[in-house]
């Protein structure tokens, strides 16, 4: 039943607001970016203000448990530190090392 509302509502969505949709779609400013910016910020955004210049795991993993709860695990602190890396947020110095790269 769910799929069946879901496929109406999309139909109905995209009848009356199909090329507002697409226009946004192909916009340089869709998904919260303006101008190169990020318009929402996370809770990745509240860890990393948190953390020091320089900063291990373990401190990454305990201001990660702070923020979001007891329910962190190893891997998703280590998908966060690796998706800074891949933005140049942060650089890795040593074996479990971190440092923050000022923009």
């Amino acid at each position: 039943m769910y799929d069946v509302i879901a496929d109406s509502l999309l139909e109905n969505a995209l009848y009356f607001f199909r090329e507002r949709i697409e226009n946004a779609f192909m916009s340089r400013d869709y998904g919260g970016y303006l101008n190169g910016e990020r318009l929402k910020r996370g809770k990745n955004d509240s860890i990393y203000a948190r953390l020091d210049v320089q900063f291990t795991f373990e401190q990454a993993t305990q201001q990660s448990i702070a923020v979001k709860g007891a329910g962190v695990t190893h891997n998703s602190v280590r998908q966060m530190l690796k998706n800074w890396r891949k933005q140049g947020l942060v650089v890795l110095t040593a074996e479990g090392r971190y440092r923050k790269v000022d923009n």
